[in-house]
């Protein structure tokens, strides 16, 4: 704890003014490290070397903690010792941390803390998403400590001591989790974190001070992310359902970044870009995604054009998860969507947790949050440009093109022992194209189901359900209001608003039929929808041709009760607002 406290305090040192003598200390600190697990005295005197002369340099002895910091701090003590001793054979991996304070004698002179780990049924499995922001709670919800044993029957050994006083900490998503006992002191709804500086025959003294100062003598802690100026997200990864925006710009902008093939590149200057042609569409009206590295309209050289079409070829079904998840994190984030367009800030490890990608014995690769850092990166460099109603300064209606960034992205890294750089979280917000669809009134929010997003973009059959329950959730909240939730979709138009190609080799086609009927299946089985069904069968199937029967089919998708419940309003809403509209129409005179 005391090796991390001074790495800490060396980063804050080169991160301000003092910068000079630096690397003496850091290779004060290595020599630390490597001395841990056979001379820990020596160990120790290294660091006290570097923390006295970090000290007479001018640093902060101390800064304020919270839970999040005690918790880290001692789980990394927790495994460092496993590290160095081992597990023992049959050892359950522990997910919690106890801090238990028990009875020294008849009578009880003082209370001793314990802090221990154990297992409880609660927590997720170790190592855990970065928590960033502390469970709240009331003093009515707390319970005894042997009401709460039994409740939750934590794996720890037995103890010898009457239990007095405990908290328990553990992470759930991208939360810090407690329990404490029901004298516990609480600040803000959460643990007191100033009662581990204090016997529990002071903490009577805690009261007096202010919310915000540790009495003497304060605890040192490494600095955690709960002081970014970009708002913690709240975890989307225990959440059934995420919110996105729904409108016709999204699935454009997807199909887009699914098919790179399609983008023009016009060369003299100008970035490459992606437009859909329809009839009856006029121009001002069309919607064109392009790909620019830096503000979206200034010429471009001949090297910055290739290498601009160079990242289309690179855009990919990753790309699309990527903005997903971090459209879902921003709308959590802010509750649903903020106009004022605050970033809020979304861990590497979530977004690699929520897309399913496994950890390599039980942590993330630098080489795995380096991937999703491109993803995101790559969504910073690709701007929209289409048609948005303004209003002027007379609050007159007036159309514009406004050409905004897809996502706007800030990046956080974390520094090894070898001084590289890792991604460590993203300060994200989405452009301005947003806006028409969060403001009041409107709000053109659609819920996308979690499971899409953790689908395998580079396997056949998950790829096909997480284009589709995709597209879906884009396009069910207008059904909503149309109330034609069971209307079939032409098997045609799905395959291609989907950008699910249509092959021209028999076998690839009669596994395109098995794919996409498995993919159906798969989405009912997660819930994503509640049901599917071919309309329009065909009643002798020609083997010469059942591709050709096939894709002319129409098929009937219905949406799970989760949708079907968050859309319940909408279709009345707007039977009332056609009426009114009706109402309001002047009568035509002849």
């Amino acid at each position: 704890m005391a090796l991390d406290y001074a790495r800490d305090l060396l980063r804050t040192a080169a991160a301000g003014t003092t910068k000079g003598g630096l690397g003496a200390f850091r290779s004060e600190l290595d020599r630390a490290q490597e001395q841990l697990a056979t001379d820990p005295d020596g160990a120790r005197a290294h660091v006290d070397a570097v923390l006295e002369a970090l000290e007479q340099l001018g640093l902060p002895g101390s800064h304020s903690v919270d839970m999040l910091d005690v918790f880290f701090a001692q789980w990394r003590s927790y495994v460092t010792l496993r590290e160095q001793r081992g597990a023992l054979a049959g050892d359950p991996w522990h997910n919690a941390m106890l801090f238990i304070w028990t009875e020294d004698g008849e009578p009880p002179r003082e209370n001793s803390l314990h802090i221990l780990t154990c297992r409880l049924p609660g927590g997720d499995e170790p190592p855990f998403v970065l928590p960033t922001k502390l469970q709240k709670k009331t003093s009515q919800e707390l319970l005894p400590w042997m009401t709460w044993r039994a409740d939750q029957q934590p794996e720890l050994q037995a103890l010898q001591r009457p239990v007095t006083r405990y908290v328990a900490l553990y992470v759930r998503g991208e939360q810090l989790c407690w329990d404490a006992s029901p004298d516990y002191p609480l600040c803000d709804e959460a643990p007191d974190v100033r009662t581990l500086m204090l016997p529990p025959r002071r903490w009577g003294e805690l009261a007096a001070l202010p919310p915000g100062e540790a009495p003497r003598p304060t605890l040192p802690a490494p600095t955690h992310p709960s002081a970014r100026p970009a708002m913690p997200a709240p975890s989307i990864l225990d959440q059934d359902n995420v919110a996105i925006g729904s409108s016709t710009l999204l699935p454009h902008t997807f199909r887009a970044m699914r098919m790179p093939g399609r983008w023009m590149r016009p060369g003299n200057g100008n970035p490459p870009y992606y437009e859909e042609l329809h009839e009856g569409v006029a121009e001002a009206d069309r919607v064109k995604v392009l790909l620019h590295p830096s503000d979206g309209r200034s010429p471009l050289t001949p090297e910055q054009e290739a290498a601009a079409y160079e990242a289309v070829l690179g855009l990919d079904d990753d790309k699309v998860r990527a903005f997903a998840i971090a459209l879902g994190s921003w709308f959590a984030g802010t509750g649903g969507g903020d106009a004022h367009m605050p970033k809020v800030t979304v861990t590497a490890n979530a977004l690699l947790e929520f897309q399913g990608v496994k950890r390599n014995k039980g942590a993330y690769r630098p080489a795995q949050k380096e991937k999703v850092a491109n993803d995101v990166w790559a969504l910073n460099s690709i701007f929209i440009r289409g048609p948005q109603v303004v209003y002027d300064a007379r609050g007159r209606r007036k159309i514009v093109k406004v050409r905004s960034r897809l996502l706007e992205v800030a990046q956080e890294d974390e520094t090894n022992l070898l001084g590289e750089d890792t991604p460590y979280a993203f300060r994200i917000a989405p452009g301005e194209w947003i806006k028409p669809l969060i403001e009041e009134g409107t709000r053109y929010v659609a819920v996308l189901l979690s499971p899409v997003l953790r689908y395998n973009p580079r396997q056949g059959v998950e790829l096909i359900a997480m284009r589709i329950g995709l597209h879906l959730a884009l396009h069910w909240r207008f059904r909503a209001a149309q109330g034609n939730f069971d209307q079939p979709w032409n098997m045609t138009t799905l395959l291609e608003s989907t950008g699910i190609e249509i092959p021209t080799h028999r076998e690839q086609r009669r596994r395109l039929i098995e794919n996409f009927e498995r993919a159906m299946d798969r989405l009912r089985e997660d819930g994503v929808l509640a049901s599917w069904e071919y309309v329009r069968l065909v009643m002798e199937v020609n083997p010469t041709a059942v591709f050709a029967e096939w894709i002319t089919r129409t098929v009937r998708v219905m949406p799970p009760r989760a949708v079907t419940d968050q859309y319940a309003g909408i279709a009345r809403r707007h039977r009332l607002e056609v009426a009114a509209s009706k109402r309001r129409a002047p009568r035509q005179t002849v």
